[in-house]
């Protein structure tokens, strides 16, 4: 039996990242691999124990929250646990995301062991996402890293076309693979009974990645019939953020704030939500990306608002299993609120259950078995 060793410097699990690992296992499971995986960190487990999974077993480094130290320089025992279970067991892949600090590291150890490399790639970060922006050690570490060192993996696991062009134009072997799960074992929920149009967003409201003044303006024209909770976001953070006190107040009875909770917990409130909402800027790191949320949503089939990015299209059909928004401003959002308030029950319904089968089509990680067998050959 071939082994596989999985490595990643993100929490595990409770992270959207560990579900993406997690659809790999399976995944790999299937192609007949013995998995292992070690992770950085993790805020609910702890490290030093082999833990077993379904279908794999795994570690955790530290069980610390990460300092800023580490947020920097990566944590140095994830290498020397690596290196630790390649010198104590025969290695056929290492499958790594793309660790930043470390990857080097990593690379060079499989260089001296023989050991083929897997880069599973998921961003092309812009600026915007470090603190110090383009001065940031960690912005100016990655781009050398996509610049230079992550074409130097065996293969490359790319998760939107942008990616899978870019490497396949440096002569890598690269394979594009979107956010994926295991769809047919989700539940489902296609009969949603709310008094007003339930709007969920979940993640951080302050990331650069998503826009959220523009969803709040347009809820104010739309209050008496549309709702946003939020979820992995304080009430605090956001008015930090949106820096508009009379917007939010003005939304008081329509906008609900429930804080960070734990990632299992989001496929509930997604389950008796209407619409899952998101809007990202029209930028290189937008498309080079692809929304775990979208995946998440569909699966249970929750549709989505969300505007063209990246891949979206591919998969997000206006009006039959979500809402394409057109643009990322305030007017291009009331447009669409306007649709989803004169939405029929009957239309509704079969929209949900046409996300659930085209996420399915797409999203479930069995669909994908045959190509990564091919690809690794």
């Amino acid at each position: 039996m071939k082994k596989l060793l999985m490595v990643t410097d993100l929490s595990f699990p409770g992270s959207a990242m560990a579900s993406r690992l997690l659809a790999f296992v399976k995944l790999f499971y299937c192609l007949g691999y013995d998995i292992h995986l070690i992770a950085g960190k993790s805020d609910e487990l702890e490290s030093g124990k082999i833990y077993q999974g379904e279908d794999f077993t795994y570690e955790i480094v530290s069980s610390k929250r990460s300092d800023r130290m580490m947020s920097y320089f990566g944590n140095e025992n994830l290498i020397k646990t690596v290196e630790r279970y390649v010198s104590e067991n025969k290695v056929d892949f290492v499958f790594s995301t793309s660790l930043n600090a470390l990857y080097r590291k990593l690379l060079k150890l499989c260089k001296k062991k023989g050991i083929k490399l897997i880069l599973e790639q998921c961003e092309w970060y812009d600026p915007s996402s470090f603190g110090m922006g383009e001065k940031d050690i960690r912005y100016l570490r990655f781009n050398k890293n996509i610049k230079k060192y992550y074409k130097e993996a065996d293969y490359i696991i790319s998760i939107s076309r942008l990616l899978d062009n870019y490497y396949k134009g440096l002569g890598v072997k690269s394979i594009r693979i979107p956010s994926i799960t295991d769809v047919i074992s989700k539940p489902k929920n296609y009969d949603i009974d709310n008094e007003k149009i339930k709007l969920v967003f979940t993640g951080n409201t302050s990331n650069s990645k998503e826009l959220i003044v523009p969803v709040l303006e347009a809820l104010s024209e739309y209050k008496d019939r549309i709702e946003l909770h939020i979820y992995g976001s304080s009430m605090n953070g956001l008015r930090k953020h949106v820096n508009n006190d009379v917007l939010i107040d003005s939304l008081n009875g329509s906008l609900f704030v429930h804080g960070v909770i734990k990632q299992e917990e989001v496929e509930k409130v997604l389950l008796n939500s209407n619409y899952q909402i998101f809007i990202r800027p029209k930028r290189r790191s937008s498309d080079a990306g692809f929304p775990t949320k979208l995946c998440e949503s569909m699966s249970v089939g929750t549709p989505c608002i969300t505007n063209d990015t990246g891949d979206i299209s591919l998969v997000l059909r206006d009006g039959k299993n979500g809402f394409l928004v057109d643009g990322n401003d305030t007017e291009a959002l009331k447009r669409v609120f306007e649709r989803i308030v004169n939405f029929d029950s009957d239309s509704y319904r079969q929209m949900r259950m046409m996300a659930r089968m085209d996420a399915q089509s797409f999203f479930d990680y069995r669909n994908y078995i045959r190509d990564v067998e091919g690809f690794l050959k």
